[in-house]
């Protein structure tokens, strides 16, 4: 047989004809990504216990293979690794498996029987989607260990059985229901479980819940109604985004972070009474529509995307408390003339000032120490950059976009006059003028 293994990493199967059964050899720990890509041929595959992972695609539309063998040490199946895999018809996985990838087993459409290890609940989306072991599960909650792995049924109005503990990413997402009461069984409701549910309107969710995930209800548009329990302290990326007509949010007592775009393009957001949206000092999202904003004394942290494409604003000024800008924070805020940062800002995130097309000059202050990636992207009028001489960490391809007249200025020679020669920017040492 012919293998291409380079310090235990199976890198690539070169198909003989006439073999079947393939061996793997003993000392390979991975089998790379696209490694028995579209082998046809293979009809049984034997793992030795040292392979511990299997990466992307490695077996996909390997069409004929019937039966395959896992190492006992195996601990990640990568996306799509079984793809296609259409003659497979049972598999055993081992108990040391940690991760089942999306669409590791889809379209494997005569897989019937799958044994798992009892306690494993490590399973992406559409892990198993189109086989015949999800076509003949017999109930419309496709249950694998606690955690709804899939619901397939066409009720409008549902309940999760008590039975389950854990709601899988995607479990219920694009789905036509209507209304949802989680059971006070279920502890955890993973990424994007309810997305792109767009006749959902109502739901009920249980004291059990600490999180709410990423994109958990991501554009559900026809969503108005929601407890948020007091037991959730933190509501993550995009949960709630593109929701429109969600307009009465009782924010949880206990609530300590709220992540970027959270509320993004909810009613409640555009039409909320107060300007700010803090939580534990971090301003997470703005709510109002002002020219010239005061951001207030309490906040010590400007959160991601919290000014995100807020186009009204020409001026900001901020108070000496913060100390940190996130990702975005500023980004698309087009009308963005002046702005007045604090003396005791320490970091600036990525993209935090990206298309901010009115910006004609910035003063960065001498406290600030570290600048992430693409900072002034598509800044086209900015011409006028004082950087300080303190900082010595600068991303990349802040100045993206840039004017060709742009400037930068420090007050001597350091990391970030460097920085601006390597990247063809103008580049002043204020003491020498």
């Amino acid at each position: 047989m012919a293998f291409n293994i380079e310090d235990g990493v199976l890198k690539k199967y070169i198909q003989e004809e006439g073999v079947k059964d393939v061996v793997i050899p003993d000392g390979v720990s991975v089998i790379e990504a696209y490694a028995f890509y579209r082998c046809k041929g293979i009809e049984t595959v034997s793992m030795p216990n040292s392979v511990t992972r299997i990466g992307q695609c490695a077996f996909e539309w390997c069409s004929n293979m019937k039966k395959i063998k896992f190492s006992e040490s195996l601990t990640h199946i990568e996306v799509y690794a079984f793809e296609e895999c259409r003659n497979l018809t049972s598999i055993i996985i081992p108990q040391s498996i940690e991760e089942i990838g999306f669409g590791a087993f889809r379209n494997c459409i005569r897989l019937a029987d799958i044994s798992v290890p009892a306690d494993f609940i490590g399973f992406s989306s559409r892990a198993f989607e189109n086989t015949r072991w999800e076509k003949k599960y017999p109930d419309d909650f496709v249950i694998i260990n606690d955690l709804l792995y899939r619901y397939k049924g066409n009720e409008k109005s549902i309940n999760i059985p008590d039975s389950i503990k854990i709601i899988g990413q995607y479990a219920l997402a694009f789905s036509d229901i209507e209304s949802v009461t989680v059971s006070g069984c279920v502890d955890e409701i993973k990424d994007s479980a309810f997305c792109g549910c767009k006749k959902l309107v109502s739901v009920t969710l249980p004291d059990s819940i600490k999180k709410i995930n990423m994109s958990t209800f991501y554009n559900c548009e026809s969503l108005e109604k929601i407890n948020l329990p007091d037991s959730i302290e933190e509501i993550g990326f995009e949960a709630f985004n593109g929701c429109r007509k969600l307009s009465d949010i009782k924010l949880p007592k206990n609530l300590k972070v709220v992540d970027s775009r959270a509320f993004k393009d909810t009613a409640w957001l555009k039409n909320g009474d107060s300007e700010f949206l803090i939580i534990d000092s971090v301003l997470s999202a703005y709510r109002g529509n002002k020219k010239v904003v005061d951001i207030p004394e309490g906040v010590t942290v400007i959160g991601d995307a919290a000014f995100e494409d807020c186009n009204d604003i020409t001026e900001v000024r901020m108070s000496d408390k913060i100390t940190r800008i996130g990702n975005g924070a500023f980004s698309g805020c087009t009308a963005l003339e002046t702005i007045e940062l604090s003396k005791n800002l320490k970091i600036i995130g990525h993209a935090v000032f990206r298309d901010c097309h009115a910006l004609k000059e910035i003063s960065i202050p001498e406290s600030v120490t570290e600048m992430g990636n693409i900072v002034f992207e598509n800044c086209e009028e900015l011409t006028s950059i004082k950087l300080s001489t303190n900082i010595d960490q600068i991303g990349k391809q802040i100045f993206y976009g840039h004017a060709p007249e742009l400037c930068v200025f420090v007050e001597n020679e350091c990391f970030a006059a460097k920085y601006a020669r390597r990247h063809k920017v103008k580049c002043q040492i204020l003491e020498s003028i």
